[in-house]
């Protein structure tokens, strides 16, 4: 729904223009007003306005004066003036918005009718050509730049399948590599980020990867990215045109790394370790050539400046057991985190599919000496206990019980055990949150008739409603329908109609009085209302009755 605004000092036309309005159910809009320019102003500080209906003379600020405070606070806001013959010529010379209507006083309500449909449709106009605007395309390549550094972080931790990887993945992340051609694999460290913020070092990072595309890009494809406040990952391919030998292109990958380090030392007094395989890389091996290098680079921390190959692993760890180890455990550790994503979104079946995984995974005895295993069961333990905050006094008990219980079967040791009872655990408090939202919809739904039924004649938009409650507006329109089976306009509408029947009954008040217990403002206004809904006018029901 769109949201409208109503600005005129003279209280007749006002209620007349909310009235049309109101009555046009085909415009779907959610309609406020105003008897001033300052009021109105009031209203656009807390709620943005979709298009602005204002009188063009007004006392103490002018409709002109009230236009710049509309786009100053809603600059894509659409405004329709009304004005008088003697001012149209004057009002047309003066404003220079592209976005602004004008509609003579005179025309009458058909024409006031199309010029806002026509604003309408201005507004969905400009939610669709957005995408079309320059920024549109720099909102894609930063989100292709942040959806490549996740992936390239995945494949280096070893979290993709090998089968999953394709070609058609590169070329839709503008990776510009062959899925099926050996790899030079390239770590980079930043030895000394002491005292920088983290602005300074990412634009660090940027200048270091900048610079490393420029002197590694003359004989090599160059795909780079930023894998931690430490560190940057490069992935080169020979370039096919340039017919090199793979002797020939490591030649020149480990001279221009050299120019690299001199490059960062002399521009940016930043010292730079780089760790690289002097030998290819399959796309299988990067998880365990990739652990190597960090291995390699762990091996010489503290140094500073330094160039490290396979020919510097003194401590065998390419062909260390604990090398697989550790690739094993970054893929189970992330998945922990999915599964606590998961618990946190509230998304059962996406939880019961790790904990599977986790099954097939880890099965056996349990290795209570690893302190990877207590990592792991310590960020699983935290994401069961997200599920926690929902829940009611008594549930949280069970939930308490439940993870104290999922706990001594770790400790006995059981890798078998702890997931079947994980997969039990979550689909019973899944169960447990489903129940406790319930009653939170149910409980809304009825502050929302409470505060209805208290304030018939009061402000039942649906916007002040939803603030109550503190919902949005979009959500409260949905869930009341979804819950009551009709919408929150046609039950306030039953109600008024069901008040309105029974004060009509009482002699003793006068038509007038019973409109505005209601809210209307005028006795004509709850006459047209009432004969729309029951047939007849409020005078021919009390006739009758």
């Amino acid at each position: 729904m769109h949201k409208l605004l109503i600005v005129d000092d003279e209280p007749y036309i006002l209620e007349g223009l909310v009235e049309l309005f109101t009555e046009n159910e085909q415009l779907e809009l959610t309609i406020f007003k105003a008897s001033s320019a300052f009021e109105a102003i009031a209203i656009l500080e807390r709620i943005r306005m979709d298009i602005v209906l204002t009188d063009i003379r007004m006392p103490q600020m002018s409709g002109l004066q009230l236009l710049d405070q509309i786009k100053m606070r809603w600059p894509r806001c659409k405004v329709i003036f009304l004005t008088g013959h003697n001012e149209f010529d004057y009002v047309y010379q003066a404003i220079q918005y592209s976005d602004v209507r004008y509609v003579l006083k005179a025309d009458g309500d058909s024409l006031i009718l199309e010029n806002v449909s026509l604003a309408i449709k201005d507004v969905e106009t400009d939610l669709l050509m957005e995408t079309l605007t320059d920024k549109a395309d720099i909102y894609y390549k930063m989100h292709i730049e942040h959806m490549r550094t996740l992936y390239i972080t995945d494949l280096m931790e070893g979290s993709l399948k090998v089968s999953d990887i394709n070609q058609q993945q590169f070329k839709e992340l503008s990776i510009c590599l062959s899925v099926n051609q050996p790899f030079i694999l390239v770590l980079i460290r930043m030895d000394d980020a002491e005292g920088m913020s983290r602005t300074e070092i990412n634009n660090q990072f940027v200048s270091i990867q900048n610079v490393a595309h420029m002197l590694l890009g003359s004989l090599t494809e160059v795909v780079s990215s930023i894998y931690s406040p430490s560190y940057i990952i490069v992935l080169l391919q020979p370039k096919t045109q340039m017919n090199l030998s793979w002797e020939r292109a490591c030649s020149f990958v480990g001279g221009t790394l050299e120019t690299l380090l001199k490059t960062a030392q002399m521009s940016w007094r930043a010292p730079l370790s780089v760790a690289w395989l002097n030998k290819s890389s399959l796309i299988d091996e990067l998880p365990q050539h990739f652990s190597f290098l960090k291995l390699l680079l762990m091996q010489f921390y503290g140094e500073r400046g330094m160039i490290l190959t396979d020919a510097n692993d003194h401590w065998g760890s390419l062909n260390h057991q604990n090398l697989s180890d550790a690739i094993e455990g970054h893929v189970l550790i992330k998945k922990a985190g999915q599964l606590q994503n998961h618990l946190e979104t509230r998304q059962q079946e996406a939880c019961l599919r790790v904990i599977a995984e986790f099954k097939e995974a880890l099965h056996g005895p349990i290795e209570k000496d690893n302190t990877f295993v207590f990592e792991l069961f310590y960020l699983l333990g935290l994401g069961f206990s997200s599920l926690y905050t929902n829940l009611e006094e008594r549930d949280r008990s069970v939930h308490l019980s439940l993870l104290t219980r999922w706990q001594e079967l770790f400790l006995q040791g059981k890798w078998e055990a702890v997931w079947d009872y994980a997969k039990e655990m979550t689909i019973f408090l899944f169960e447990l949150n489903r129940e406790q939202m319930g009653k939170e919809k149910e409980r809304a739904i009825y502050q929302v008739k409470q505060y209805i039924n208290k304030h018939l004649d009061g402000d039942l938009t649906l916007i002040h409603l939803a603030e109550q409650i503190y919902l949005t507006p979009e959500y409260l329109s949905r869930l009341f329908k979804q819950t009551e089976g009709m919408t929150l306009s046609d039950y306030i509408t039953n109600l008024k109609i069901h008040s309105a029947k029974e004060n009509l009954k009482n002699p003793a008040l006068q038509i007038q009085e019973v409109a505005s217990q209601l809210g209307f403002t005028t006795a004509g206004y709850f006459s047209r209302f009432f004969k729309k809904v029951v047939g007849i006018t409020p005078q021919e029901y009390r006739n009758r009755a």
